[in-house]
């Protein structure tokens, strides 16, 4: 797995978080909170998203079958993310 490209989402995910209800001081996040705990991860589902929506405009689908397309895709998936 890809520990770097996760752990960075993450952290900016947290990021995003610390800046909306913060002010940007990650320090003043309560971390803890179940609803804060629930809008890190949305951030970072979103983040996640953007890689792969990414990863899925960059196919070339002229030259494919839908199965190769998805193939393609899988496997650019899996590249980015080391899974």
């Amino acid at each position: 797995m890809n520990s770097e490209l996760i752990g960075s989402l993450h952290q900016q995910a947290i990021q995003e978080i610390a800046n909306q209800r913060t002010r940007g001081d990650e320090s003043r996040l309560n971390r803890e909170s179940y609803a804060v705990q629930g809008m890190i991860q949305q951030a970072f589902a979103a983040l996640i998203l953007r890689q792969c929506l990414d990863i899925v405009s960059g196919v070339n689908t002229d030259h494919y079958t839908a199965d190769g397309v998805a193939s393609e895709i899988e496997e650019r998936i899996s590249k980015r993310f080391g899974v």
